[in-house]
């Protein structure tokens, strides 16, 4: 077993699985990528620098086959690949990520210490800040590595290397 402290140094890799329709448009990270649900502060990611990328492709195909999320039950989710960003680069934003090793080891949670709920409106100061942290994070700070091969149950594609600081 290996041993991962609960602090998350700013040096970790911080990876978080990718599913369209819901993160990703054209090739391109969508603002719901590191969104947290309505009514919560919380999103998920996982620990690289600990678990490596075979245990992250396992992990993402998990959930890719334990069915839908968002609201749009309709509308099946499909393992598209990995955003991969540093935990200094999500504070540099004034989020935060947190052990949350509850769920399995290695989980980990984004946090913006804003929680919206399902109606809020777009224009208020809670949605127009968090806009801003989560268009920082798709547009600048994380890679998208899109999976060569999704439907396989190893990663085939090149090394998850967060953006140098």
């Amino acid at each position: 077993m290996c041993e991962i402290p609960i602090d998350i140094d700013d040096t970790e890799v911080i990876v978080r699985a990718i599913f369209e329709p819901y993160h990703v448009k054209k090739g391109k990270l969508k603002l719901q990528a590191f969104k947290s649900p309505a009514g919560k502060d919380e999103v998920s990611v996982i620990r690289h620098t600990y678990m490596g990328t075979a245990f992250c492709k396992c992990k993402a195909k998990e959930i890719e086959a334990k069915g839908n999320i968002g609201k749009e039950k309709n509308q099946v989710k499909t393992y598209q690949g990995f955003a991969v960003l540093m935990a200094l680069h999500i504070r540099s934003v004034s989020s935060d990520v947190s052990d949350s090793r509850n769920l399995f080891l290695g989980h980990a949670d984004m946090l913006h210490g804003i929680v919206l709920e399902a109606n809020e409106p777009p224009e208020s100061s809670q949605a127009m800040m968090l806009n801003e942290r989560l268009r920082e994070l798709t547009e600048k700070l994380a890679i998208y590595y899109p999976d060569p091969k999704p439907d396989t149950d190893h990663w085939l594609g090149v090394d998850l290397k967060p953006k140098p600081t």
